[in-house]
């Protein structure tokens, strides 16, 4: 098992500075912890349902407002998430991984509401190394703030700034090399930062530049920046102080990235073996995944029907073997209808069919399936007296097609 690390899709047409920010703050982690940053694995966040490789523990600091499924190689540690509806835990396999680490009220409260543990920690771009300060650093930049606002700000701070965006499209895109250099410019040259971005403020604060946040309409997401500074609508520009002193971070700092060393390292100790014989089982040699007991049904379903075909089938015992196959059915062949459900023993609904004894197979016309190992001895004898002409039986390497005994 591995240390991971997401990473972002160079090539999807738009990027967000910011979004580099959320991931090097991992990496900030990882060199806490004294976790060399070249053996880690970078995962792309378009892949983390579909990644196959080594299982790995991924501590998530980013914003996860699409639909995943989580893979089942991925161990997360979710550190500092923000997500708009709780609709999103079941793919994400969140209450697998309590307790949730989320970077505002909003995201905390959907999931304290849908039952599953969490706790504000805010976002870890704020625990990125203080700078050094140089006589360089005598700029003003200003990024991403509407005209509405730029237009408010004094005169005699806009004429010598440098307008700068986070977001670029296309062939403009920067990657990952010219988001670290953005972010080096501002550690380097800036003596304010003026923003509507989160990920320029936060990472900027940091770094102990000083910072004024407006924006035009408020979000839940900014919740994340109130316990730094003040946050401004256009309606209170007048209030801000355009020479803001900068919040000692440093204990704080030092409290998030020892919580989130903790919880990596807690996930770390108990996944560790678990993954480890898991990846001496699927090395090798291709997985068997062949349900012998299914697939006899199978074969004899692909042999008969095309996946247009309406056919009628019957289940006789409701197991999982009947699960499996009604699940397979439904979705190879849609136009097929579930006839007859034979159990007597259990009287709940099988997928809106009430169970029947087997003297309900009296003049069936549809293909019974012997689900139910145990009744194998007595299911030749039964559909002879009932004049069942089409059944499966499937037991040990055998089955029984309409009376006749094969080997598979």
């Amino acid at each position: 098992m591995k240390y991971a690390n997401l990473s972002l899709d160079i090539n999807k047409g738009m990027e967000n500075i910011g979004d580099w920010a959320q991931i090097f703050a991992i990496e900030r982690l990882y060199h806490y912890m004294n976790i060399d940053c070249q053996k880690i694995i970078k995962i792309k966040i378009s892949e983390i349902s579909s990644y196959n490789g080594e299982y790995v523990i991924l501590p998530i600091n980013y914003p996860l407002y699409g639909y995943y499924n989580l893979s089942p190689k991925i161990i997360p540690v979710y550190l500092g998430i923000s997500i708009i509806h709780n609709s999103v835990t079941e793919g994400l396999k969140m209450r697998n991984f309590q307790p949730i680490g989320c970077r505002d009220y909003h995201t905390w409260k959907e999931l304290m509401d849908n039952g599953i543990e969490a706790y504000i920690t805010g976002c870890l771009t704020i625990t990125m190394p203080k700078r050094s300060i140089s006589k360089k650093q005598k700029k003003v930049f200003i990024v991403d703030v509407t005209e509405n606002v730029y237009e408010r700000i004094p005169y005699e701070i806009r004429k010598s700034a440098i307008r700068m965006t986070h977001i670029y499209y296309k062939e403009e895109c920067r990657g990952e090399e010219g988001a670290r250099a953005i972010y080096k410019l501002y550690e380097e040259e800036a003596s304010l930062i003026i923003t509507s971005r989160i990920h320029c403020a936060q990472p900027c604060l940091a770094m102990g530049i000083p910072v004024v946040f407006i924006c035009e309409t408020c979000s839940f997401r900014y919740d994340v920046l109130r316990q730094y500074i003040p946050i401004y609508m256009l309606d209170r520009m007048d209030q801000i102080d355009w020479n803001p002193v900068v919040p000692d971070l440093e204990a704080h700092k030092k409290r998030l990235l020892q919580n989130a060393a903790d919880r990596v390292k807690e996930r770390w100790k108990k996944y560790k073996d678990i993954c480890n014989i898991g990846d001496f089982y699927l090395e090798g040699t291709p997985v068997i995944n062949e349900v012998d007991s299914v697939w006899a049904f199978q074969k004899y379903i692909l042999e008969r029907w095309k996946n247009s075909d309406c056919f009628y089938y019957s289940v006789w015992g409701i197991t999982q073997i009947a699960e499996s196959i009604f699940t397979w059915i439904q979705r190879e062949y849609p136009n097929a209808v579930l006839d007859k459900v034979i159990d007597s023993i259990k009287n709940d609904l099988f997928h809106g069919i009430q169970p029947e004894t087997p003297e309900g197979l009296e003049n069936c016309k549809s293909v019974v399936f012997v689900t139910a190992g145990s009744v194998n001895p007595i299911a030749v004898q039964v559909f002879k007296r009932y004049d069942v002409k089409n059944s499966v039986i499937c037991y040990n390497g055998r089955y029984i097609v309409n009376g006749e005994e094969n080997i598979y």
